[in-house]
């Protein structure tokens, strides 16, 4: 395609529900085209002991692992999976909590939006 911009972090094409719908497979490991023990695995650490890049911070082999969530400051259970992206766009699936959100933005290497919408979301559970 002549009028394609190549781009590892800007070129996913789809819904704010076609996004929401593989969040909620990955929430409760039900995507139909990888199997049970494959999703196991991509949803835990899989870095070596003793690497760290983002505190209280994993990452699986898909997306980042909430190991400990006081050091991640985040209000994600621990095992929540998450991953955003530079032009704002931020996705978390909660198993514990049972919840799966998708926020899609514009505001570009702006992180007050979701991280608002996340600590709201979370204040506002019930129990």
């Amino acid at each position: 395609c002549p009028d394609e911009h190549p781009s590892g972090g800007s070129s996913m094409i789809g819904t704010a529900h076609d996004v929401m719908r593989l969040v909620e497979a990955i929430r409760t490991n039900r995507v139909p085209t990888i199997g049970e023990n494959i999703m196991r695995q991509m949803s835990v650490n899989q870095l070596p002991e003793g690497i760290v890049t983002d505190p209280g911070t994993g990452f699986g082999l898909g997306w980042a692992v909430t190991l400990n969530p006081a050091e991640a400051n985040v209000p994600y259970s621990a095992g929540a999976l998450s991953w955003g992206g530079v032009y704002g766009h931020k996705w978390f699936a909660d198993p514990q909590k049972r919840l799966s959100v998708v926020i899609l933005t514009t505001t570009a290497m702006e992180e007050a939006l979701t991280t608002g919408v996340t600590q709201a979301l979370y204040a506002n559970l019930p129990g």
